[in-house]
């Protein structure tokens, strides 16, 4: 009867039709075949091919169809179910949400036990095992849907697990990898430098949301510098050039040109000088302004004719222990510290 009830319903439109049409065709496909399912001993009575409680069939073939109202209507469930997993949270959903988020699929679908004939619950269990895991809660005793879980990857259960341990292991929140590595079992423990390709894997990030946070600080072997040149004595057109012989260019080196305001200009950042003022006092008031407490290394580049000047004026200026002030030429290799 089973396999009638599927024909019937395969054919039926998405309308739906009434269950007395239902009755009416499996009755005909049984008279069809010769079947007869009365219990009825009586030659009179054996026109009644359908025992009255045929309708129980129909929750045997409850997984390609739904009734309401005396109607039934052929419907795919998986594809249904499958929409609903989509959206479906991590800690699952009550019956009641479950059915309301097939209803905003499905909108004729009522929560009626008569729809599927039996409880939904029941129903789940039965057809989309596979794809939802049915509890009850411990506190109402009302079904709670959750998602049948893929088995994770011996790397994301590992992980998982050390979250646990951690106390973590369901909280909405970062935690720092050097906790975890402890935990993680030799064999998984990508060790030293084989963290950011074990955390790309898609076995892991399947499960994982990854967050990468990069800390930055300058090696103790290099600080930042400032190179203060004199583009009254320096060809600024070199300037690259002379910097980049004596390994200044780079990212840690900014680079400060003085010049008249009429002289060649390198960037807007140049700092256009008085015509009264001298470049070595100009620049002794720039690295003054540093402070003498200031990490950064100062460099002047200036010309080999100008180069005792700057030694004495940045003597008398910056004349203490520990000053990281350097006077260079293009022409010297070598970079000399002021005379104190």
């Amino acid at each position: 009867m089973g396999v009638f009830l599927r024909e019937i319903i395969q054919n039926a439109p998405s309308s739906g039709i009434p269950l007395d049409e239902v009755r009416l065709g499996l009755k005909e496909r049984l008279q069809n075949t010769g079947t007869t399912m009365s219990t009825y001993s009586s030659t009179d009575m054996q026109e009644e091919v359908l025992p009255p409680s045929w309708t129980n069939v129909l929750t045997e073939v409850n997984d390609s169809h739904y009734v309401c109202a005396g109607i039934l209507y052929p419907f795919n469930w998986e594809e249904i179910m499958r929409s609903v997993a989509v959206s479906m949270p991590p800690e699952g959903v009550t019956e009641k949400e479950f059915i309301n988020r097939i209803v905003r699929l499905e909108s004729k679908f009522s929560s009626s036990s008569l729809s599927l004939h039996g409880p939904v619950s029941e129903w789940v269990q039965r057809w989309f095992s596979h794809i939802f895991h049915v509890s009850r809660s411990a506190a109402t005793g009302v079904p709670i849907y959750r998602l049948v879980e893929e088995p994770m990857s011996p790397e994301a259960e590992s992980i998982s697990r050390a979250l646990q341990l951690l106390g973590r292991g369901k909280l909405p929140v970062y935690t720092d990898l050097a906790l975890i590595a402890p935990l993680l079992p030799t064999s998984i423990n990508p060790g030293k430098g084989g963290w950011m390709s074990f955390l790309e894997r898609d076995d892991v990030q399947r499960y994982f949301d990854v967050n990468v946070e990069a800390f930055v600080r300058i090696s103790p072997d290099r600080s930042p510098s400032t190179v203060c040149v004199d583009a009254t004595s320096v060809d600024v057109a070199r300037i690259d050039e002379i910097l980049a012989a004596k390994g200044l260019l780079d990212s840690l080196c900014s680079v400060k040109l003085f010049r008249r305001a009429d002289g060649p200009s390198r960037s807007a950042d140049d700092v256009v000088m008085q015509s009264f003022l001298d470049p070595e006092h100009a620049i002794g008031a720039a690295i003054a302004s540093f402070g003498k407490e200031s990490d950064v290394n100062v460099y002047v580049l200036c010309g080999d004719a100008v180069k005792d000047r700057y030694k004495v004026a940045l003597a008398d200026l910056l004349g203490h222990e520990g000053s990281k002030i350097k006077i260079c030429t293009p022409n010297t290799e070598e970079m000399e510290a002021p005379v104190r």
